[in-house]
């Protein structure tokens, strides 16, 4: 390899080692890209999710419209990262008790603080709606988006 190309190669190495941070920053190279991390980070519309967040189960369906749902477990002092991405605003009109069609062996939920966005439920609202329901601890969250 002749002493051009190797230099050319090494500025291009060091470059996109210097240039990876600031992309993945930007969200150009996403932290969890792929099924349910990707589902539930465009539902929150978050760019990194919490460090403390476990993916318990998640499903859904595509049809005419988007489905996704997901258990997931948080510690209590990350949950309000979660609400972070969107404008979500707490609802009184919740289910106290969620049982998730759509996610294999799951156990109901106890429900005892819920979020919406757009805010309080509009359903009549077109486009995407999301909402998120959490235990009292704050420790295991149901989040259920849906887009037209």
């Amino acid at each position: 390899m002749g002493k051009t190309k190797r230099s050319c190669l090494i500025a291009l190495v060091v470059v996109l080692v210097i240039l990876s941070p600031f992309a993945w920053y930007l969200g150009l190279i996403p932290v969890g890209d792929s099924g349910p991390k990707a589902g539930l980070r465009h539902a929150l519309n978050l760019k990194i999710l919490p460090s403390s967040l476990e993916i318990v189960g998640s499903g859904g369906e595509s049809w005419t419209d988007y489905l996704f749902v997901a258990d997931i477990r948080v510690s209590p002092n990350q949950f309000p990262e979660l609400l972070k991405g969107r404008n979500f605003e707490p609802y009184d009109h919740y289910q106290e008790t969620i049982e998730g069609s759509w996610i294999q062996n799951f156990e109901p939920l106890h429900v005892t603080e819920s979020w919406s966005w757009p805010a309080n439920g509009d359903n009549d609202n077109p486009g995407a709606r999301c909402t998120v329901h959490s235990n009292k601890e704050r420790s295991r969250v149901f989040v259920r988006y849906i887009s037209d």
